[in-house]
């Protein structure tokens, strides 16, 4: 311990003359690096090390990855790293987006709300940032916010099918059954036939169904089914199989196809959807 303690003298006396040597704070930090391992006492020593050395260089990655090891072997939270380096620099997206994902290992969804939003004002077309942002709405419940991040994330990329199907779900939940269906149709266009897509709209138009059904299924609700069978067999042709199937065994065990068309569409080989529940869906069924 005499020589460390020498040596940490030593490099105290060139931070007196130099107080912003970051060759010295670098060493003495590691020197109490190496003390702490062997006894705690000296974390609190190695932190303020750390605090003066990211007072100078508050973006530097080792003395922040130093300082949350040190902050853990203390039972302190981590997570007051990653704030006070995006605090430091408020403006660094990275460092924003370190602290989010810090934020969301805590599941404090508030908070990663109110940070998010002001990282946003800095970095508005961060699609990460709208993502954790809007998936932090949806999980709080507040689904007319979570839709108006996603939506500003399909602004600014139009290709991106997975945030089509999160909206087509947001309005799915809502019971705004066309508003669902017209975005989980916009998701099987640009995933250009994916499986998850399919799945998606089938499933939109199968909660439809549970929707305007009554007791008895009508023939309205054997065309819709019809049509959403159409989407569960792409869904499984595409590689999205497993759910697809236990859909398609449930809706095999409601009716029969071959006395679809003798009951309810007989003589005809086309069926369409009819009736105001369904009358804005513009698909049709053919034998």
């Amino acid at each position: 311990n005499e020589d460390f303690d020498s040596k940490i003298n030593y490099l105290e006396t060139i931070l007196d003359i130099d107080d912003l040597n970051l060759v010295a704070l670098s060493n003495l930090n590691e020197t109490y690096k190496t003390l702490s391992s062997e006894d705690n006492s000296y974390l609190s020593d190695q932190i303020n090390i750390l605090d003066r050395w990211l007072k100078i260089e508050p973006g530097n990655r080792d003395a922040n990855a130093d300082k949350r090891e040190a902050y853990s072997k203390l039972g302190k939270n981590p997570i007051d790293v990653d704030r006070d380096r995006w605090l430091n620099e408020s403006d660094n997206l990275d460092y924003g987006i370190d602290y989010l994902n810090s934020l969301l290992n805590e599941f404090d969804f508030k908070q990663i709300i109110d940070v998010g939003n002001k990282i946003l004002l800095v970095h508005k077309f961060s699609k990460i940032v709208l993502k954790m942002v809007g998936d932090a709405y949806l999980n709080i419940d507040d689904l007319d916010n979570a839709l108006r991040m996603y939506e500003k994330i399909s602004a600014i990329d139009s290709s991106d099918f997975d945030i089509a199907m999160d909206i087509s779900q947001i309005f799915l939940t809502k019971g705004m059954y066309q508003e669902a269906y017209s975005w989980a149709d916009k998701a099987v266009l640009k995933s250009a036939g994916d499986g998850k897509a399919y799945y998606n709209r089938a499933e939109v138009l199968n909660e439809t169904i549970m929707f305007c059904k009554k007791e008895v299924l009508s023939c309205p609700d054997q065309t819709i089914y019809l049509i959403a069978i159409e989407d569960y067999e792409k869904a499984v042709k595409n590689g999205y199989s497993f759910e697809s199937n236990k859909r398609l065994k449930f809706i095999n065990e409601q009716f029969k196809e071959s006395e679809f068309w003798f009951m309810c569409e007989e003589g005809n080989k086309i069926s369409v959807p009819k009736g105001l529940c369904y009358s804005w869906l513009e698909r049709k069924i053919e034998k």
